[in-house]
């Protein structure tokens, strides 16, 4: 199923496929803890993991076990 509008324009379908990112429970607190303590500015960082599969499909999963804040240039 492709959507209508400029999606569709470029091809994109209305059903997502891809892989799966699975992030710690650690990693994910650390993310909205720097995303929370640079409001009301945009977070930056690194998520650091490990790919599962061949990154081609939808069988592929991802495992972010760290993060890596960043300082926002525009803040």
């Amino acid at each position: 199923m492709v959507p209508n509008g400029p999606l569709a324009a470029a091809g994109v379908a209305a059903t997502y496929r891809g892989g799966v990112l699975h992030l710690t429970p650690a990693t994910h607190a650390a993310m909205l803890a720097h995303a929370i303590d640079g409001l009301p500015d945009e977070a930056c960082g690194f998520m650091v993991g490990r790919l599962e599969g061949t990154g081609e499909g939808a069988n592929d999963a991802a495992t972010c076990d760290s993060f890596e804040p960043c300082t926002n240039a525009a803040a």
